[in-house]
């Protein structure tokens, strides 16, 4: 896969539920937005046999491989609880945090042989499939910094 352009946004609101000197419980809320165009490989079923292909398959085959691009779009919210711990005097800290969200991926494909052509193995959760879709987002991380 060859990742033509990537950027990402987020932005998150937190809210401690309890703070102490050493640990905290919070809930946030975060936004983003998800811009990404890579070229990949997949396999596609023929759906029209007498379609005037580029790089014709295989005669008798059922399927072929294509070269495209891919140009995804991911905007969405996440509702996350989390905990911070703030060890001793080290200066070290550690977060974690859980959530759910929800998102609208937008997928389109350009230089494809047929567009009408669906994808003949969908990778979970139908990453590359071409269209709008609504999907549920499970954000979970672990994070180790170090303030200054």
């Amino acid at each position: 896969m060859n990742i033509l352009t990537k950027a990402k946004l987020r932005t998150e609101a937190k809210y401690f539920i309890m703070l102490r000197r050493k640990t905290g419980l919070y809930t946030s809320v975060e936004v983003f937005y998800l811009n990404n165009k890579s070229g990949v490989r997949e396999s596609f079923g023929l759906s029209d046999p007498a379609f005037p292909y580029p790089d014709p398959p295989q005669q008798g085959a059922n399927a072929y491989d294509d070269f495209f691009y891919n140009q995804k779009e991911k905007y969405g919210v996440n509702m996350k609880f989390g905990f911070k711990l703030f060890p001793k005097t080290s200066g070290f800290v550690l977060e974690s945090y859980v959530g759910l969200g929800l998102a609208l991926r937008k997928n389109r494909h350009t230089d494809r042989e047929n567009i009408q052509d669906k994808l003949l193995y969908n990778s979970f959760p139908f990453d590359r499939a071409e269209g709008n879709k609504w999907i549920f987002n499970f954000p979970f991380n672990i994070k180790l910094g170090h303030r200054f």
